[in-house]
């Protein structure tokens, strides 16, 4: 048993499926972890929101009222990892972007408004299978805020090349400010999105492609947040070729 103050203990869920670069977009099954519901803007509700973990931490304040219903639209079928990312900030808010969302029956977000939509997107942007993260990226790219901005960059800091292609396609219709703004206020989590690029092109395509090549890290380029420094030095890609 469990006991964290402050914390509510869930029930695991079944079987997930967990991502992995060795096994394309969907990897192999493990015993999901139990799910905490923790967070200062956790609410008492009954609707579906209350059997999982909150997931008001992962956007901002402003936004509280229209995450309720976009968590509905999802069902009762669906747990989160109990861990999250590291930290952004977004309108001045402190949001924890969950690592992976898991469940196979995902209801209908035809009762929403917009903006829930957009909610809902982002949420399914973590989910476990990266087809359902791909056909997040129309929606999220095609009306990007400040608050659903995180959500694209996580994605240019995993595995699929799919969806770095993808958002490359559009990435230049994001608006400069809010570029601007998200990178002033989060430096650290820019940085290790970075890392976690050249990490995945040195396990995975160094011998195929240079780094300046790969999507991902066009990307970034286009964002205004690579620099010439971040590139491994000639001599040193020689050495991790051997």
């Amino acid at each position: 048993m469990i006991v964290n103050s402050g914390c509510t203990k869930i029930q695991p869920g079944p079987s997930a499926v967990l991502p992995s670069p060795f096994e394309g977009r969907v990897g192999t099954p493990v015993i999901a972890a139990p799910v905490l519901a923790v967070g200062p803007r956790q609410y008492e509700a009954t609707s579906s929101m209350a059997h999982h973990l909150d997931p008001l931490r992962a956007f901002p304040r402003s936004l509280e009222r229209t995450v309720i219903p976009a968590v509905d639209s999802l069902g009762d079928d669906w747990w989160t990892s109990e861990d999250f990312l590291d930290p952004v900030t977004v309108q001045g808010d402190r949001i924890e972007i969950p690592v992976r969302l898991f469940g196979t029956d995902l209801a209908s977000a035809k009762t929403i408004g917009s903006k829930a939509k957009l909610v809902r997107a982002c949420l399914l942007s973590r989910h476990h299978d990266g087809f359902v993260r791909e056909a997040q990226l129309d929606r999220l790219l095609e009306a990007t805020t400040d608050w659903s901005l995180p959500y694209v960059v996580q994605l240019t800091g995993e595995y699929v090349v799919e969806i770095h292609e993808k958002i490359l396609a559009q990435i230049e219709a994001i608006p400069r400010a809010l570029v601007d703004e998200f990178a002033a206020a989060n430096p650290k989590f820019i940085a290790k999105t970075k890392q976690r690029v050249i990490s995945y092109w040195f396990c995975y395509h160094r011998e195929k492609i240079e780094l300046a090549d790969l999507a991902a890290c066009q990307i970034l380029d286009k964002l205004g947040w690579w620099r010439k420094r971040d590139l491994p030095q000639r001599k040193q890609r020689q050495k991790w070729r051997g």
